[in-house]
């Protein structure tokens, strides 16, 4: 996805990557099945900056969170 020009900001792009995984285990104790979800999110920034206080910066990044 794309960002409008603000601030300084000539481009940049961001975007989200997420993964579910499910996993399904008999349950010892009855007939029930016991159901297990993982979440993973990585999102990725990128910005392209240009200003007179700092000149030309290219800056990304990403970030993975796991929620279980």
């Amino acid at each position: 996805m794309e960002v409008e020009q603000v601030k300084g900001v000539e481009e940049g792009c961001w975007d989200s990557n997420n993964i579910i995984k499910v996993t399904f285990k008999e349950n010892d104790h009855s007939s029930d099945i016991d159901v297990d979800y993982n979440l993973t999110t990585t999102i990725i920034v990128s910005l392209n900056l240009k200003k007179v206080i700092c000149g030309e910066v290219k800056l990304s990044g990403s970030i993975t969170q796991n929620v279980i």
